[in-house]
């Protein structure tokens, strides 16, 4: 089971350099929740905008499939071998038919090596040193 299959945000493309997050969201504190080092690796400010150029890069990968960011990603998702589940939020109905796009369709083995390879040239890191200790 996959959860934060949207990378909490990160790859539902509406991130953008300079954002700033709401004070009581803890993405807010770069992925820090108390002395929890959540997902540094995604919104620490040495992280986020490497990854955000990683996301440029794999919406230019979903508009060729002619699915969104998110759909794209949740795809990529359940097209591992070990995973069932994807779990995924969401704050509007509409989200939900969004994500429904995921299914139906495939990512060949050549575009699964490319977004790895756009994972490795920006320097993201797809599995992080540890998640909750320092």
């Amino acid at each position: 089971m996959a959860y934060g299959s949207l990378a909490y945000g990160m790859l539902s493309g509406t991130f953008h350099a300079g954002m700033e997050f709401e004070e009581s969201d803890w993405r807010s504190r770069g992925g820090m929740l108390g002395n929890l080092n959540l997902f540094r690796t995604l919104f620490g400010p040495e992280h986020f905008p490497r990854n955000l150029r990683a996301v440029a890069d794999l919406k230019r990968l979903a508009t060729k499939h002619d699915k969104t960011l998110p759909q794209f990603a949740l795809r990529w998702t359940l097209s591992n071998p070990v995973v069932g589940t994807a779990l995924v939020g969401f704050r509007e109905p509409a989200e939900v038919t969004e994500n429904l796009g995921a299914l139906g369709w495939t990512i060949s083995v050549v575009e699964m090596a490319e977004i790895d390879a756009i994972l490795a040239r920006h320097g993201c890191e797809t599995v992080p040193p540890g998640w909750l200790e320092d």
